[in-house]
């Protein structure tokens, strides 16, 4: 999901989304009458659309988009020239671009959880439908698979060297899912550990007989200059 910036005149990337997504709907009137038949007929009329974007929260990092930035647009009425696109691995690209008002901003933290947010969106006016990709300074998300060796809880990913603890999205194990990423400790339970500066993920436990396939999810966004 992208957002339109008209003061620098580039699409950016939403942040720290981890799902986003796009409703269109139809509405119809009814066109049969009563004896007409067993089958109610409907002609269609209007058009109208919704969108929502699901994440971690975060707050008033320097030049990404943080939950108080959309809570912001809510509270002002701003109406946003927004972009959801999906690109194929063949490279086959759609994307639908239309303007939406922010109707509900939700935040949900618990004591053993990171802080969560959803954002629902109403869509104004026509819907676009685009066919070549999206034109922005950087990629947004990927994804690096990697085998843990037996008996190991250490692997280096040296694809994500550098990248901040904030812009981790997921990583996995044997198709479960740490939804924990800590930068500093010693991992338990559902915890992985993080060092940016390496790339080291360290995990609870090692399995002593088999390698484990794994992978991690990160972004990169745009930085204004």
């Amino acid at each position: 999901m992208f957002k339109y910036e008209p003061s620098i005149s580039v699409w950016v990337p939403y942040a720290c989304a981890r799902s986003c997504s796009l409703s269109v709907e139809t509405d119809t009137i009814e066109t049969s009458i009563t004896g007409a038949g067993k089958f109610r007929t409907y002609i269609p009329q209007s058009n109208r659309f919704t969108g929502s974007l699901e994440g971690v929260t975060q707050l008033e990092k320097v030049n990404h988009l943080s939950v108080a930035d959309l809570m912001a647009i809510q509270i002002t009425h701003e109406v946003m020239l927004m972009r959801f696109e999906d690109i194929s691995n063949d490279g086959d690209v759609f994307t639908k671009e239309a303007l939406f008002f922010i109707t509900n901003t939700t935040q949900t933290a618990s004591f053993d959880n990171v802080a969560t947010f959803s954002v629902a969106l109403q869509g104004t006016g026509a819907l676009t439908l685009i066919y070549t990709p999206t034109p922005i300074i950087q990629g947004i998300m990927y994804r690096q698979e990697f085998v843990l060796l037996a008996g190991e809880t250490d692997i280096t990913v040296p694809e994500v060297d550098g990248v901040e603890i904030d812009d981790i999205i997921g990583v996995g194990l044997d198709g479960y899912d740490y939804p924990n990423i800590i930068s500093a400790g010693t991992p338990i339970g559902s915890e992985v550990r993080f060092t940016s500066a390496g790339a080291i993920l360290r995990f609870p436990y090692a399995d002593a007989d088999f390698n484990r396939n794994g992978f991690i999810q990160y972004q990169i966004i745009y930085e204004a200059s």
